[in-house]
């Protein structure tokens, strides 16, 4: 756990620092952080607030959902599956959070690509839902269209088991 706050308070400090041209250090943190135990986390609580209203806030939360999308693409190996509908129903609420009119794309598109690459792993991916709180239009066809992607793309979805494979296209 302490970890996970060091993580989440150097991370900030570090995407700030990439993005004003310290690439070479900041860069390699950053990617390591990726790599490393604890990353998942650390975004699921940067986006949580939904979207920040600062400049730096914004690049944080870009480079983290970047970070979930990588991630989600090896979702079943990541979590066992107790922990996955968890992480399935707290994807789903960042995606609402950051859901257009006031969500940046950036940042909604990295969600629905995790949200999909988990409902995918877990076989369990569900079109969008209609009725009160939908998510936007343009959210839902992003959803729709995301799976037939990655599911075709051996490189997108590393679905190297036929049985998974089987699962997530029966999913759909």
């Amino acid at each position: 756990m302490e970890r996970i706050a060091q993580l989440a308070a150097e991370l900030p400090r570090q995407v700030t620092s990439f993005y004003a041209g310290d690439e070479l250090y900041a860069g390699a943190w950053l990617t390591d952080f990726q790599r490393g135990d604890g990353a998942w986390e650390v975004c699921i609580e940067a986006l949580r607030p939904g979207p920040l209203p600062d400049c730096d806030g914004e690049l944080l939360q870009e480079f983290c959902a970047q970070t979930l999308g990588r991630l989600a693409r090896s979702f079943g190996g990541r979590f066992p599956p107790a922990a996955q509908g968890a992480q399935l129903t707290a994807l789903a609420e960042l995606l609402h959070a950051h859901a257009p009119p006031s969500g940046r794309r950036l940042v909604w598109k990295q969600l629905a690509l995790s949200l999909t690459c988990a409902g995918l792993w877990m076989g369990k991916w569900s079109p969008p839902m209609r009725g009160p709180g939908e998510l936007p239009a343009v959210v839902r066809r992003e959803l729709l269209s995301l799976p037939v992607d990655l599911l075709f793309c051996d490189r997108a979805l590393p679905l190297d088991e036929g049985s998974l494979r089987q699962a997530a296209a029966g999913s759909l």
